[in-house]
């Protein structure tokens, strides 16, 4: 599903496609994780997809994020309206982890990652990073891959800044965005390179 960044930063790589065998299966049996936000299930296109949320916050104010929607859509969109997902057919256990002032908490972070993996995911993605590192996280994504969950985290738009955490913990597979062509995007974040590039532009 995505490209591999070559040691030539410079060089193009490949837009995502999707390999014919995966979409013979759409994702059937695979159970995916996400760490964001709220998301509106009555989207049309999330209407029919396989989809348990869960929140790990103390308050009881849901507010749905446009970013987690997005992100959803992008993995399991049942393509009715606008947007068919890589993996359709896939079971998406989603966990929001975002306070009132849309950042991240540690410690729901850390609840969300013990859920996914008590639940048995085989990938999660995490869409979200900070500067400073956490341990009890990082821990978490320790134990992650030990279980043989393929954890991917987001590197972070914030060019010259290093690459966000997770996304440069040794154990997460980093990913940053490319344009139509291929490229990276001029704020990406590149220090150290990240794993992987996928579309970012215009998403």
């Amino acid at each position: 599903v995505f490209a591999r960044l070559p040691n030539d930063r410079s060089q193009p790589v490949p837009l995502l496609r999707c390999r014919p065998e995966w979409q013979a299966t759409n994702g059937k049996g695979i159970a995916i994780g996400l760490l964001d936000g709220w998301i509106d299930r009555e989207t049309p296109d999330l209407a029919g997809a396989a989809i348990i949320a869960r929140r790990f916050l103390d308050t009881d104010r849901r507010v749905p994020s446009v970013h987690s929607l997005q992100l959803a859509t992008l993995l399991v969109g049942q393509g009715e309206l606008l947007v068919r997902g890589v993996a359709p057919a896939a079971h998406l256990f989603v966990a929001d982890v975002l306070g009132c002032n849309g950042s991240a908490i540690p410690g729901s972070v850390c609840q969300a990652l013990a859920w996914m993996i008590a639940e048995g995911v085989s990938i999660i993605a995490i869409p979200l990073g900070s500067p400073r590192a956490a341990p009890l996280i990082a821990s978490m994504i320790d134990e992650a891959v030990g279980r043989d969950i393929i954890v991917i985290a987001a590197g972070g738009n914030d060019y010259p800044e290093p690459l966000a955490f997770p996304a440069r913990h040794p154990q997460a597979i980093a990913v940053g965005a490319a344009d139509r062509r291929g490229s990276m995007l001029p704020d990406c974040s590149r220090l150290p390179l990240p794993d992987l590039l996928a579309p970012g532009e215009g998403i």
